[in-house]
């Protein structure tokens, strides 16, 4: 479980969270639709077998810098 944060937004955007080394971008965790947005989402991810996360940006010359405040981990 986690929090993730976007700030400093460029353009309009989108992140995926995905369990490590998935880069599929089939739904998006959080979507932003300006620059200078701050938006946070929670939510869960699955973690691989290293606990590891990937994250995805996308949307036309959009970037973001993010945060991600790991909320809790259960098995």
């Amino acid at each position: 479980m986690y929090n993730v944060t976007v700030v400093n937004t460029v353009a309009s955007g989108w992140l995926s969270v995905n369990p490590g080394g998935v880069a599929s971008t089939a739904t998006s965790t959080i979507n932003w639709g300006s620059s200078g947005t701050v938006l946070a989402n929670g939510t869960m991810v699955a973690l691989d077998a290293n606990r590891g996360i990937t994250v995805a940006c996308g949307g036309t010359g959009a970037s973001t810098n993010f945060i991600i405040d790991v909320t809790g981990y259960y098995r």
